[in-house]
């Protein structure tokens, strides 16, 4: 930051004339005055907000990158299949109250357990800068294998959840034939299956809320935040506007003008209003075009194309048939 301590005066007021400066001043009416005035109460402020502007930017990178590895293994993808337009979708204000955001948590919540591994495994290999939430995650992650092997997991526990009292063996007074014995030992298995439901249930509950938290927290458009005008450029018509430019006008000026594009030097001395037959042929038939009015006769109009081109050697009809080829080329 000390190339912000040996800021001058006029660059500082230049970061001062920032659009979002304004709007951070206008809502801190207590310091207004000092900001706009004093150039080190501006410094230390300057400072400040590059420094949250940097963390919010990373935090939100690393989201953006999160959410990508997650929808990239849903049967839908509710924001795109590419980084960039998950980046242009989480740019959006309030993206976590969008109903593309809502989708993806609907998806998560059907997902079955190898599914949600193997997400959860992405999302791990992806966060490994926040120790926080890959902590997190690897704890679910060790529930779920334990689960799978059919392990209990002791250190789960659930708030919504009430301790469940522990069914006794049923003893069998008298024997059981065959057919009683098949449906007892389905009911005792689908018991126990819904017994390991009710736990990966309660623990992929846990790993979306621990999501939505991580993204209700960095998934924050940097661009809401005081000189985010220093990383970030949404202007993009501007952009537009002059790599792209108006072809309309760029093809009329090329078929007036053709000696300036093909750099020919008896075609740039042709004027505006001339036709002469050295010009393109597509020149000739735009210049004559541009002389009607809304309503053109066709063959009047190839008419006064063949008299240009033919020029003096109008009785010359040799040429006929390069000129009848040259017509059906361009026309």
């Amino acid at each position: 930051m000390r190339s912000v301590s040996q800021l001058s005066h006029n660059e500082l007021e230049v970061y001062r004339r920032v659009r979002s400066f304004r709007k951070y001043v206008e809502d801190d009416i207590s310091s207004r005055a000092k900001l706009l005035i004093d150039d080190d109460e501006f410094r230390a402020c300057l400072k400040k907000c590059l420094k949250q502007l940097e963390a919010s930017t990373n935090g939100f990178n690393k989201a953006v990158e999160i959410m990508h590895a997650i929808v990239m293994n849903l049967q839908r993808n509710p924001i795109g299949k590419y980084l960039h337009t998950a980046y242009l979708s989480a740019l959006s204000e309030e993206f976590c109250e969008t109903s593309e955001y809502k989708e993806v948590f609907q998806l998560l919540g059907f997902l079955e357990q190898t599914d949600l591994q193997k997400i959860i495994n992405k999302i791990v290999e992806v966060a490994k800068d926040d120790d926080n939430l890959e902590r997190s995650l690897s704890t679910h992650l060790t529930s779920l294998k334990n689960l799978k092997n059919n392990e209990t997991p002791e250190e789960i526990i659930f708030e919504s959840s009430s301790p469940e009292k522990i069914d006794k063996p049923i003893e069998f007074k008298t024997r059981l034939s065959r057919t009683q014995w098949q449906e007892n030992l389905k009911e005792n298995m689908m018991k126990e299956r819904k017994k390991i439901a009710s736990v990966y249930e309660g623990i992929r509950s846990d790993v979306l809320s621990c999501l939505h938290h991580y993204f209700i927290e960095n998934l924050k458009p940097p661009t809401t935040l005081p000189f985010h005008e220093v990383k970030f450029f949404n202007n993009s018509a501007s952009v537009k506007r002059h790599l792209i430019g108006d072809h309309r006008l760029s093809i009329q000026a090329a078929l007036s003008y053709p000696g300036d594009y093909l750099e020919n030097e008896d075609l740039m001395k042709v004027e505006k209003f001339e036709i002469p037959p050295i010009l393109p042929d597509i020149s000739i038939a735009f210049k004559l075009y541009s002389e009607c009015g809304k309503l053109i006769n066709l063959y009047d109009w190839l008419q006064c194309w063949l008299s240009v081109i033919k020029g003096e050697n109008e009785k010359d009809e040799g040429n006929d048939n390069v000129l009848q080829a040259r017509i059906i080329t361009n026309f």
